[in-house]
């Protein structure tokens, strides 16, 4: 009986080994790197989406240097910082609008005025002549004003009184008096063939702050053809009269 059960043995042995072999010998290689190969693992892919923000997460070992142990390929994202809305950048300060930027302050026995003329178009002609008037009386005349838009806006501000704006533009920096000028024309209508016009001017002398130290006002009258003749007969009219007017007030 136990030589029985040894063959029966044996053989179970032989017929096992003999499958082993029928199994591997068509593709020994494969069949040896499939028996003992570790299983494969599943390849995960994280998607980002382009419009989601990065997060930064801090290191677990504070000890541990940044880039150790990590590809160096890979740069850490840096949040943007935004802009606070509730404190906007200040806007500049009117002078940079307004101001001739090559103004110099006033120096020791320097007493320089400024001079604005505002109103019609023909107002520019008259801010020269009053300059050329100062100017004849040993008057320094500083150019205050950025262009004849400024010269205008200002102006119009000042001989309302907004001594505010004398202040912010710190007048009293550059000029000891302002004189400022507001031009009015009215035709008249016609008088023998010829339309009449009224040109006047009112002056307003300034102390830098803002302050008015005194007032008056020059009118002449001009006739022509039509009243854009007129008018400008009254302008040339006015302008003609300015150094003998303007020598009762100043």
């Amino acid at each position: 009986m136990r030589k029985v059960g040894t063959v029966r043995a044996i053989g179970g042995i032989a017929a096992a080994i003999i499958a082993f072999f029928a199994w591997l010998l068509p593709d020994p290689v494969a069949r040896l790197f499939k028996l003992w190969a570790p299983a494969p693992q599943p390849i995960v892919v994280h998607v980002i989406h382009q419009d989601t923000a990065p997060v930064v997460q801090p290191p677990t070992n504070p000890s541990t240097p940044a880039g150790i142990g990590k590809n160096p390929h890979l740069q850490t994202a840096v949040p943007r910082v935004p802009r606070n809305p509730v404190h906007p950048s200040p806007d500049p300060p009117r002078s940079v609008h307004y101001l001739n930027p090559h103004l110099h302050a006033m120096h020791s026995g320097s007493w320089p005025w400024g001079v604005a003329v505002f109103g019609e178009a023909r107002a520019d002609d008259i801010s020269s002549a009053v300059a050329d008037v100062l100017s004849s009386r040993g008057r320094e005349i500083v150019s205050l004003f950025r262009d004849r838009s400024a010269e205008q806006l200002v102006a119009r501000d000042l001989f309302r009184g907004n001594g505010s704006l004398a202040a912010e533009l710190h007048l009293a920096r550059y000029c000891e008096r302002l004189l400022i000028g507001r031009l009015s024309t009215l035709s008249l209508g016609e008088t023998e063939g010829l339309v009449v016009a009224k040109a006047t001017v009112t002056f307003r002398l300034l102390a830098p702050d803002g302050r008015i130290i005194t007032d008056f006002e020059v009118t002449e009258k001009g006739g022509g053809l039509t009243d854009e003749a007129a008018v400008a007969a009254a302008v040339n009219a006015l302008r003609n009269a300015l150094p003998e007017r303007m020598s009762a007030f100043l």
